[in-house]
């Protein structure tokens, strides 16, 4: 089995990008602009062009998750510090790793209307992508969508911490896990080692729910 120098970084990368997410660092954030590099150039030769436009999403992302994380940890020292006084708390869990929201309904429901608007939307790109750009047409163009479209939503959700974007991350990977198994039993070269990550996000994302919930402090 040949791989290429590309996909073993975009492996590796996003191993490490998912344990950086798990305990809410945030040089998670440098891995994702390597990581995504390295994806998009994959996803373009498979012809997955919605997941190669994500890849760009996540470098611009990458840039305002550093900037809301460092901003709200800021502002999480500075309450904790004016409710600590006079107070028994523990210095433990002023330094906490993680630090996560709960959404509104309002959030959750503006959030399941972006969703629809968006799978709409790129599946549209897609195939209009597909039928004057490229020589290759993208064999599953609602499923694409629909996990790109998840993607997005979980990465802004992410940079705002909220819990409930490991669930939009399980639902998308478990798409692209299906993806990536139906092309390599086609043959494609290569996409053995996106499976195994994907599965490994699938596991790492109910992980990260539970250690969240269990070691973080809600804001």
């Amino acid at each position: 089995m040949n791989f290429s120098w590309i996909e073993i970084l975009g492996f590796a990368g996003g191993i490490i990008y998912t344990l950086f997410e798990i305990l809410q660092l945030r040089a998670m954030w440098i891995v994702a602009l390597i990581t995504s590099t390295s994806y998009a150039v994959i996803f373009y030769n498979q012809g997955i062009y919605a997941q190669m436009g994500l890849q760009i999403y996540f470098v611009i992302m990458s840039f305002y998750g550093i900037w809301q994380w460092t901003l709200r940890r800021r502002n999480y020292k500075k309450s904790f510090e004016q409710r600590r006084l006079g107070s028994t708390v523990s210095e433990t869990v002023k330094e906490s790793s993680v630090i996560y929201c709960i959404p509104t309904g309002k959030h959750i429901a503006l959030g399941a209307v972006i969703l629809c608007l968006l799978t709409a939307a790129l599946y549209v790109f897609i195939v209009f992508f597909s039928k004057l750009f490229s020589q290759s047409q993208d064999p599953y163009p609602f499923w694409d969508a629909l996990a790109t479209a998840l993607s997005i939503l979980g990465t802004y959700w992410l940079s705002k911490s909220y819990l409930y974007q490991w669930w939009l991350w399980i639902a998308a990977d478990i798409i692209m896990t299906a993806i990536f198994s139906i092309q390599y039993i086609g043959g494609q070269n290569g996409m053995i080692l996106s499976v195994i990550l994907y599965v490994y996000y699938i596991i790492s994302a109910f992980y990260g729910v539970v250690h969240w919930k269990k070691s973080g402090v809600r804001i």
